[in-house]
């Protein structure tokens, strides 16, 4: 099933680049990607910022951390990114970083590994590397040591074990003769050869072979080739690469307006089936508008292509009337913008459009009949009467788009609000709908903090003749079940109702064959602070002196540099451990969004760049 997601995945992106590249040569016409050699600082730089949103096997939250962690500055930095970013490798990740930043820090069990191990700082990364160990240190053929390799690959775990004592001891045969020489008598210790063999194990079962991840790195290198000189087009090419997934396509939309690339609404003398480069903009793509068939979306691109520009409303109507044109997508074309730029708002062809239609399908119906002028000409359509209405309110035009695209194109509720939602610590809701895949950075059980709109509210009777509510929460990058249990309920109710801005601690859960869904402990006003003490009496271990058990760090403010270097360390360093954090700015104690993990190594790394007196661990911690 992997392999195929991969696999899909891969021709997904073949497709995405093809799609940019053609836009590329409408204005560079020579361009190509087959001369782009993988030696471009700018690009390494564009990784080493996890600027990577887009980007073929980068996009996830933990390989963003990742990188920011390991700086790559060469091919083999992002051979061994996806070599390394897999369930038994991962292990090694701490390490590798560590070793790559600090040279000097690289250790070898046994000199002999030396040569086979430097390219990676120390760390076992690819399937060849355990074949080279098993030859050189333990004398396998190379026959015998792909064995090796497919037995802990598919985890056969007797034949590993004989070849465990192979690898240790060597192969002597009956008359004496040895055929395979073994570590020991190679001069290696025994328990160093063990220790030896069981990191090769855990490590090969998930391990790529180097010419694999080679391939996927050269795509991946590509895509953010792309991204970084080409982003308009780039981004254009991934929106109509996932209008399946509207999730998708609402976080790509995100990722458009932090690069500084607005995204258009359709405009029906603009907008092509897909999203396409306008200017220094990006147009939103017919197709992505539900109730827009394609049937219809080919005849008004025929129709524009053949009769030129639609010259006002009517005359779109008047031309389309007959051409799979019904009033679903009328309104839903409207909804969407798309006659934005005829001069009339979107109220005032509310209110017409059925009219509109109905005349012009009767004068069609007139004209079939016989009632064509001298020279066969249809009459020209009559503006119709608009009436002297202002626009919607906003909300009500928000709520409209987004019933005809599945987006917010206009605006977005919380897009004023983007400051609290990074004081709160607010974990996108993309990032909570993919914790069910094995590259998520959450997880079920994990308690989480989201900022959102409450987009849906109701309430359900229990056996107990208890309420339980059942909500929907959206963000800027996608939407969300809730459920809030009767205590919670009664304590947050006058909170909880729709269209309110709120922030929520929750946990995760992810049960199989299920939707992710969140479970709230606690919630409160999104522009209230972080409630340190709830925290803790909700999902927090409290000390006995009541401050809750965890790791805390004293910041500057959440705008400095010292912030991001946190952020970044506990994004590679996660964990079940609690993070507090003191601003000296504001004097606010808050919860970080992130929690900690392998926390004797992170607390030397926290100390090192804030200073010790910076920080503490209060409690019993279990990471």
């Amino acid at each position: 099933v992997i392999q195929q997601r991969n696999e899909d995945r891969v021709e997904r992106t073949l497709t995405l680049l093809q799609k940019a590249i053609d836009m590329i040569r409408r204005h560079t016409p020579d361009f190509t990607l087959e001369g782009v050699e993988p030696d471009d600082p700018a690009v390494y730089a564009l990784f080493t910022r996890g600027d990577t949103e887009g980007v073929f096997q980068f996009e996830s939250a933990g390989m963003r951390a990742m990188l920011l962690g390991m700086k790559p500055a060469c091919f083999e930095d992002i051979v061994a990114a996806i070599a390394l970013y897999r369930p038994g490798p991962m292990d090694s990740i701490p390490k590798y970083i560590e070793n790559k930043n600090n040279p000097s820090h690289v250790s070898y069990a046994t000199p002999e590994l030396r040569d086979i191990l430097d390219v990676t700082y120390g760390c076992i990364v690819y399937q060849e590397q355990v074949m080279a160990i098993v030859r050189k240190l333990g004398g396998f053929s190379l026959g015998r040591a792909d064995l090796v390799r497919r037995a802990m690959s598919k985890k056969k775990h007797e034949v590993m074990e004989q070849e465990r004592a192979n690898f240790i001891y060597g192969i002597t045969a009956e008359d004496g003769t040895v055929e395979v020489e073994g570590c020991v008598r190679r001069g290696i210790p025994e328990a160093v050869a063990s220790r030896i063999f069981d990191d090769m194990a855990s490590f090969a079962s998930y391990a790529f072979n180097k010419s694999h991840a080679a391939a996927y790195a050269l795509v991946a290198y590509r895509t953010a080739y792309l991204k970084n000189y080409y982003p308009k087009e780039f981004m254009a090419a991934l929106l109509t690469s996932v209008l399946d997934s509207t999730d998708k396509v609402s976080e790509y939309i995100g990722a458009c307006l932090k690069m500084g690339i607005p995204v258009l609404p359709p405009d029906i003398n603009e907008s092509e089936q897909g999203f396409t480069v306008t200017g220094d903009s990006i147009r939103f793509g017919l197709v992505a508008i539900k109730g827009i068939g394609y049937h219809l979306i080919d005849n008004v691109l025929s129709e524009r292509r053949q009769n030129g520009r639609f010259a006002s409303f009517s005359d779109f109507v008047e031309r389309m009337v007959d051409k799979e044109l019904g009033k679903k997508s009328m309104a839903s074309l409207i909804a969407a913008g798309a006659f934005d730029a005829m001069g009339k708002n979107r109220a005032q062809m509310l209110e017409v459009y059925e009219g509109l239609m109905d005349d012009a399908a009767a004068a069609r119906r007139s004209n079939v009949e016989g009632q064509l002028n001298l020279f066969g000409e249809l009459p020209a359509a009559a503006e119709p009467h608009y009436p002297d209405i202002p626009e919607m309110p906003l909300r009500e035009k928000l709520n409209l788009e987004k019933a005809a695209t599945g987006f917010y194109l206009s605006g977005h509720p919380l897009s004023e609000f983007q400051a609290d939602i990074e004081r709160v610590g607010g974990v996108p809701i993309r990032d909570l709908l993919r914790a069910d895949t094995e590259d998520s950075p959450c997880h079920d059980g994990e308690i989480v903090t989201v900022a959102a709109v409450i987009t849906g509210r109701r309430l359900k009777t229990t056996r107990n003749n208890t309420q339980i509510g059942l909500f929907t929460l959206e963000d800027m990058t996608g939407s969300i079940n809730c459920m809030v249990f009767s205590s919670v309920l009664q304590k947050h109710n006058a909170l909880l109702q729709k269209d309110r801005l709120v922030a929520m601690r929750a946990r995760i859960s992810n049960k199989e064959d299920d939707d992710v869904l969140l479970v709230c402990n606690e919630a409160w006003g999104l522009q209230d602070g972080v409630p340190v003490g709830e925290g803790a009496k909700s999902g927090g271990r409290a000390t006995s002196g009541g401050a809750p058990a965890g790791l805390y760090l004293r910041l500057p403010s959440l705008e400095s540099g010292q912030a991001d270097k946190v952020k970044v360390l506990l994004g590679i360093f996660s964990g079940q451990t609690d993070v507090y954090v003191r601003l000296l700015d504001t004097g606010k104690l808050m919860r970080h969004p992130l929690r900690a993990g392998n926390i004797p190594y992170l607390c030397e790394q926290m100390k090192e760049l804030l200073g010790e007196e910076n920080v503490a661990l209060v409690g019993e911690l279990f990471d």
